[in-house]
């Protein structure tokens, strides 16, 4: 066996476990959203379904340390992926839907939403750094924003 398929499969068994418990729990989210669907006229997110789970999992520590090294490939990769496949499901005909005023709005809420986190950020004893990521996070798009940019910061 050459040394690149040895690296592979090393890579492979390291990973594996993580990828294997990230598409169980992406797999529930869609059940989760396709049972509500049925059950009631409420939309469920699969998306915010997954990241519930994961932040539960997370924090009752329920993730066994084997699987951290493919949950952290995952969140590297695949998070920038999804990130990108999701921007592309914008289409300029729903930012013309919103109208200038509609636009405006948006721009305007995001921008207060920034300036105002990033201050209160700092009142609060945070780093510039940390703060931009929180600010960054709040009012963008959430975790995949501090995905991006924690590593900008050396943050986890």
């Amino acid at each position: 066996m050459g040394p690149s398929l040895r690296t592979l499969l090393t890579n492979l068994q390291k990973y594996f476990p993580g990828f294997i418990l990230a598409a169980v729990v992406v797999g529930i989210a869609f059940s989760v959203e396709n049972l509500v669907k049925r059950a009631t006229p409420v939309v469920v997110s699969p998306l915010v379904v997954a990241v519930a789970l994961g932040a539960i999992l997370a924090n009752v520590r329920a993730i066994p340390a084997v699987c951290r090294p493919g949950l952290q490939v995952g969140a590297r990769r695949f998070l920038r992926i999804g990130i990108v496949l999701l921007g592309l499901q914008l289409k300029a005909q729903q930012i013309r839907d919103l109208g200038p005023r509609g636009l405006l709005l948006v721009v305007v809420v995001v921008g207060v939403t920034f300036i105002s986190t990033q201050k209160m950020g700092r009142r609060l004893g945070l780093s510039d750094g940390l703060s931009l990521l929180v600010a960054t996070g709040f009012s963008i798009c959430g975790a995949s924003a501090h995905c991006r940019h924690a590593p900008a910061i050396r943050r986890r």
